[in-house]
């Protein structure tokens, strides 16, 4: 296989907990470069991730500072719970902080309009690896959900 060659702006190191794992992230263009560790417990795992499915073991380095990293592309077997904790903390990252700091106010409409808390409806995204403030994420997340949703333009559905 090829190497691949990643950049990375040292100002987008990110950090987190979930699942159990505490994780530290770098974001790319094309995907995630992650270090992550069961809380309590060695080791610390390398890892790049570019989708959902998708997990290339990236071996131990210390990325202070480095703005070029090279990853090798080799598949790494990670256990359904190591996975689910991964995309939980990238969904985190990528969706629910820049949600946060842009407000919430799709989130609190649907916890409104269903009659459930602000954290049951993050949490059906959550799974669903959505975006409620995107129209089509809101849709199909709800369809999936057992939801009849009809949409009314590109500014409103119900």
């Amino acid at each position: 296989m090829q190497r691949e060659i990643h950049r990375v702006e040292v100002r987008n190191g990110r950090s987190g907990s979930t699942h159990g794992y505490s994780f530290t992230g770098w974001e790319y263009q094309e995907g995630w470069l992650i270090t992550f560790w069961l809380i309590g417990r060695d080791p610390v795992r390398t890892i790049w991730v570019d989708s959902p499915t998708t997990f290339y073991a990236v071996p131990r380095m210390q990325l202070g500072g480095q703005r070029v990293i090279e990853i090798n592309p080799e598949p790494i077997e990670l256990t359904a719970e190591e996975k689910d904790a991964i995309i939980s903390m990238v969904w985190q990252w990528k969706i629910l902080e820049p949600l946060t700091v842009a407000g919430t106010c799709m989130v609190e409409s649907l916890a409104r309009a269903l009659g459930m808390s602000n954290d049951e409806i993050l949490d059906m995204f959550r799974r669903a690896r959505r975006d409620p403030s995107i129209q089509d994420d809101a849709v199909k997340t709800l369809g999936e959900n057992g939801y009849k949703v009809h949409v009314f333009g590109s500014e409103g559905f119900s």
